[in-house]
């Protein structure tokens, strides 16, 4: 079952890139970096297979 729209699943695609963005060349350390990693991991699945 999907519950991703359209424009949601864009939208979260993007988000997942900027955060890969973010965490990558953001001065940023230990659990915030790892935490970003994460929402970014979690935004592009979702965007991606739309669950």
């Amino acid at each position: 079952m999907k519950n991703v729209g359209g424009i949601d699943k864009k939208l979260r695609i993007i988000l997942g890139i900027i955060l890969v963005i973010v965490g990558l060349f953001a001065p940023i350390w230990g659990v915030l970096r790892a935490a970003t990693f994460l929402v970014a991991a979690i935004a592009l699945f979702t965007g991606i297979f739309g669950f």
